[in-house]
């Protein structure tokens, strides 16, 4: 429900003259939690000026850096 409540899903919630804020912002404390996960996969390839094709690099696998991370999160209010 608290969803429905964020997003306004509801036309009551999404009124001018309601003065609802939602769940959120009547709470005294609220918290979240949560977690960003990303993948990455970086392919460069540097070319000539005269058109000449360069060497591909694949940067998490010929450099050694990470293909994915986590960055937690937390809010506290």
């Amino acid at each position: 429900m608290l969803v429905s409540g964020v997003f306004g899903t509801d036309r009551v919630l999404a009124s001018e003259d309601s003065d609802y804020a939602g769940p959120v912002l009547d709470d005294e404390y609220f918290l979240v939690l949560g977690a960003f996960f990303s993948h990455v996969n970086s392919d460069v390839r540097i070319d000539s000026s005269s058109g000449i094709r360069g060497t591909g690099l694949d940067l998490e696998d010929d450099l050694g850096l990470a293909s994915t991370a986590t960055s937690p999160y937390l809010y506290f209010r």
